[in-house]
């Protein structure tokens, strides 16, 4: 039995939704060293914690 993660909204309660699309061009294959990495706290988040995390400068290091 399939169940849905999220509910129907109902229209008639004045649900509104806005989007916009991001044209900008990001660059890939960036190299981040070992020491930048270490200096990141990564904390999941509750709700599907492998998708969804906070990325923060570890001010400890």
């Amino acid at each position: 039995m399939a169940m849905p993660l999220a509910h129907t909204p109902d229209i008639k309660a004045g649900l509104k939704i806005l989007a916009a699309i991001d044209l900008k061009k990001y660059p890939t294959g960036i190299k981040v060293s070992d020491k930048t990495m270490k200096s990141l706290t990564m904390e999941k988040n509750d709700f599907h914690g492998e998708w969804n995390y906070t990325v923060s400068q570890n001010i400890n290091i």
